[in-house]
């Protein structure tokens, strides 16, 4: 059986790990509804779907890079930059939307 080996144990649970933080990084999210969100951000829609198929044109860009440099670089270092590309990136567009939103006019936070 192959669970039994503890190797095996922590080499798929880091596996599932790291794929849970993915899904619940929301880029996915931020990807999907790009365009709605550059519409809101003021962008007319042809040019927010342009500037979208941009966006995703720069995260195929970086996959790519990934891809790449994980021979050279490793797994783990390569791992532990996109996630610090992840958090500067979702931390810009949150705050972005804080101070951009008319939503916070009206939204009371206790």
């Amino acid at each position: 059986i192959i669970w039994g080996k503890k190797e095996v144990q922590r080499a798929a649970l880091l596996g599932i790990g790291l794929m849970a933080l993915n899904q619940f990084s929301g880029i996915n999210t931020v990807m999907y509804y790009s365009t709605t969100i550059l519409v809101e951000a003021g962008f007319s829609q042809e040019i927010s779907i342009w500037l979208a198929a941009l966006c995703c044109l720069a995260q195929l860009v970086g996959v790519c890079i990934s891809v790449a440099s994980m021979d050279n670089a490793g797994r783990r270092p390569t791992a532990l930059r996109s996630c610090f590309g992840v958090v500067v990136t979702l931390s810009t567009l949150a705050v972005s939307f804080y101070f951009e939103s008319p939503l916070w006019d009206k939204i009371k936070v206790a």
